[in-house]
């Protein structure tokens, strides 16, 4: 079993102390779900397919003309597995434990209900803010 620390904020630094941010984050509790951006559109990948290697999904990012995946943080996802323990702060400075299910898999917009999907226009982000999601059994508060 591993222990992670994450972050849940796909949000440009400008956005990130607006209450887009703290909304989405409770869309992720609310989801069972915690990941990452880098989408590249809903139709990429079918929902549900785990992370392809690095390479591959690199050169797609940047056919999107969106600069670079992290290298660094892409494999740190694609090593969480189910069991592992991760723990993540809110905007307001609240913490939440939560078990892993499943190891990251391709999110689309059909395969979670994400509040902030709906109110994507308004806070200038994509329509699909995460591209990879691990989901939890449960956040807890701590």
């Amino acid at each position: 079993m591993e222990y992670w620390i994450i972050q849940i904020k796909p949000f440009s630094p400008k956005k990130r102390n607006e209450n887009i941010v703290l909304n989405f984050q409770k869309d992720c509790i609310r989801n069972n779900l915690f990941g990452m951006g880098w989408n590249i559109d809903d139709n990429a990948y079918p929902a549900g397919e785990p992370m392809p290697d690095y390479e591959e999904y690199q050169q797609k990012w940047l056919e999107t003309g969106s600069g670079n995946v992290s290298k660094t943080a892409y494999h740190a996802y694609q090593n969480i597995q189910a069991g592992d323990l991760v723990l993540f702060r809110d905007r307001n400075a609240k913490y939440y434990i939560a078990k892993v299910k499943t190891t990251a898999q391709w999110l689309t917009e059909d395969t979670v209900d994400f509040e902030t999907y709906h109110n994507a226009k308004e806070a200038e982000m994509p329509s699909n803010p995460l591209s990879w999601a691990c989901r939890v059994e449960k956040w807890y508060p701590i």
